[in-house]
């Protein structure tokens, strides 16, 4: 009768050793709807209070009509930009989960440019920073570089001379980036300085990042 005595036990350390191997390896899945995202990710491309910024999209609607596209998206890595003007620029790289309106362009990986406004001498340890901080699934609010801008008022100029056509960037830094907060969506790249208007304030009122989601297919 020891064979099968034997047989047993070594069964049983198998499965222990697949439920150890199980619960140490990394968890890959993205926040499923509801679980708060941490946003520490973000706090490097939040605009400081002395950056001074354009008036944001007065609302969703407003915001979508200014991408290129809008999609729902995990983040895979972040590594240095380009310097312009003696400041430095971060490059976020995206893994589009769902496009939910527009196109991105197809011949393009989805790199969204944030800067230049990082001093040189410190971009390479803000992108290992970056890439050291868990980063959630998002609503990302894109436009492609190449794309002229809308022109909000006469004289604004129709091309930026300082784009970089292999990128995007996000429509505007309140309103750019949503991800799932504790009871509603966040707004996470948005200066927390007390400004909550447009296009901000109406995602924000979602509870789901997938209420938003679906919120940008219909609108």
């Amino acid at each position: 009768m020891k064979p099968p005595v034997a047989a047993a036990t070594l069964a049983v350390a198998a499965v222990l050793l697949s439920a150890c191997a199980s619960s140490s390896a990394p968890s890959t899945s993205a926040p499923s709807p509801g679980e708060a995202v941490e946003t520490s990710f973000f706090e490097a491309v939040r605009p400081g209070p002395a950056m001074d910024l354009k008036a944001p999209p007065a609302s969703l609607k407003a915001a979508y009509a200014e991408t290129t596209a809008v999609i729902e998206a995990d983040v895979t890595g972040v590594r240095t930009g380009r310097e312009i003007g003696g400041m430095s620029s971060v490059i976020v790289t995206l893994a589009p989960v769902r496009v939910l309106r527009g196109e991105l362009r197809p011949a393009l990986p989805v790199g969204v440019e944030f800067g230049p406004h990082f001093e040189p001498a410190a971009v390479e340890r803000i992108a290992a920073e970056m890439n050291a901080s868990p980063a959630g699934r998002g609503v990302w609010l894109l436009r492609w570089q190449g794309e002229p801008p809308p022109a909000r008022k006469p004289g604004t100029p129709k091309i930026d001379t300082t784009a970089d056509v292999r990128l995007y960037r996000t429509v505007h830094p309140q309103c750019g980036v949503f991800v799932q907060g504790a009871g509603h969506v966040d707004a996470a790249t948005a200066r927390d300085d007390g400004e909550r208007t447009g296009a901000r304030v109406e995602g924000e009122r979602f509870a789901t990042l997938a209420e938003l989601a679906d919120h940008a297919v219909m609108a």
